[in-house]
């Protein structure tokens, strides 16, 4: 998930850890979604750059063809990883210093690391390339999203927020 304007997500971070694992395995494809095409364009020769995809359902059909997801949510929670967790694709995410409490509830539902572009590397290819690490972590997202409201419940929820509110 790659949004250069933004920059609680990490964005040099995580693209500099993308290259290191490029410079691994050059035969790896690498995705770059969620951000401005005129943004990505100078990642076209390093990465298939995506963009904004323009239906929701392309964006469950890339996370179900990819291997691992690299997302940060370095400031308040992204829908981003716990989407990717729902279609049963393993998540790597930085660990903040400032963390005090499990990051998605429990540390087993994402591979964390410090951030540092080889650690995050070396998370990504951990999950590419070991089959128990990416069976776990997609066992364990799965576990996580399915606990998380369907669209209809956190629809609920605010209505009854805002009908409080207003009494």
């Amino acid at each position: 998930f790659a949004k250069a304007d933004t920059p609680r997500r990490l964005f040099d971070l995580g693209v500099s850890a993308l290259k290191i694992l490029r410079n691994w395995d050059s035969n790896l494809e690498i995705s770059l979604f969620g951000g401005d095409q005129q943004d990505l364009a100078t990642y076209k020769n390093t990465f298939k750059v995506l963009g904004r995809l323009k239906q929701i359902d392309e964006l469950g059909d890339l996370y179900r063809a990819a291997r691992v997801g690299l997302s940060f949510s370095t400031t308040n929670p992204s829908l981003v990883p716990y989407e990717m967790m729902a279609c049963g694709l393993p998540v790597v995410d930085v660990k903040i210093a400032t963390d005090h409490f499990p990051k998605y509830g429990f540390d087993e539902a994402a591979a964390l690391a410090t951030p540092d572009p080889f650690q995050l590397a070396r998370k990504l290819k951990n999950v590419l390339d070991e089959e128990t690490t990416f069976y776990n972590l997609q066992a364990e997202g799965l576990k996580l999203a399915s606990t998380m409201p369907t669209e209809s419940e956190a629809t609920l929820v605010m209505r009854n927020f805002v009908d409080e509110l207003f009494r």
